[in-house]
């Protein structure tokens, strides 16, 4: 078994977006993997933070996306500041996420689903699929040396989507689940947060329960598996 560490990019429009991935997050940086948080604009549009200037909804979410990154323990925080509510499918933003693909090296990116309404939400999605592509491309990505491993993306689940379904146990990571949401809720006035939460426990056979997260795998050409089932050893 490869005892490498994994990398995995976690990659949003807006601080707040990465809540329904804490948990799984955080998982993979208790397991010693590296977790890197990337989000492509401020979210210096919202509605959410009245009375503050443009510049200080920046400084303020720049805070809300360090608090969060020490919740789920990740290596580093980054901004791309591609302007909230202006975020369109092109070429050049696809071109400067691979090549951050390629400094980083990732496994794994856990980003919106295409089918969500919010624009930027479905744009940042589609810019990361298409960065996978244009990473593996030298003459895109030079000098850079390009980032040629297998890297699959998973999207927030939804009914919607014809990709595969994978459902992530964060039992042991809930607390931070509910220190990450309660921190915005504060922020927000949320108050049906903790709902939202129980959302996420199901309930098993023998009286058992856990919490998980879900989302919907996206990988080109997937290497098949060699046996029908992991073994726990």
């Amino acid at each position: 078994m490869d005892d490498k560490p994994s990398t995995i990019l976690a990659i949003f429009p807006h601080p707040d977006d990465e809540l329904g991935c804490i948990g799984t997050l955080a998982n993979h940086s208790q397991r010693g993997d590296k977790v890197h948080m990337i989000w492509t604009t401020y979210g210096e549009s919202t509605t959410m933070l009245p009375g503050m200037s443009t510049d200080e909804i920046k400084q303020e979410r720049i805070r809300h996306a360090n608090k969060i990154s020490k919740i789920v323990e990740a290596e580093e925080v980054r901004f791309l500041d591609w302007g909230d509510t202006k975020i369109e499918v092109k070429r050049d933003l696809a071109v400067e996420l691979a090549k951050i693909y390629c400094e980083l090296k990732p496994d794994a990116i856990m980003t919106w689903d295409v089918f969500t309404n919010h624009p930027d939400h479905r744009n940042t999605a589609q810019i990361v699929i298409d960065a996978v592509t244009y990473a593996r491309i030298a003459k895109v990505v030079e000098p850079l040396e390009p980032h040629r491993e297998a890297v699959t993306v998973f999207h927030y689940h939804v009914e919607e989507s014809p990709l595969p379904v994978i459902k992530i146990d964060i039992s042991d990571t809930i607390d931070k689940v509910n220190e990450a949401v309660g921190f915005y809720a504060e922020i927000y006035g949320w108050t049906n947060w903790k709902r939202w939460i129980d959302n996420k426990r199901l309930k098993g056979t023998f009286n058992t329960s856990w919490y998980e997260e879900q989302f919907n795998v996206n990988l080109s050409s997937p290497r098949p598996p060699k046996y029908l089932f992991a073994r726990c050893d």
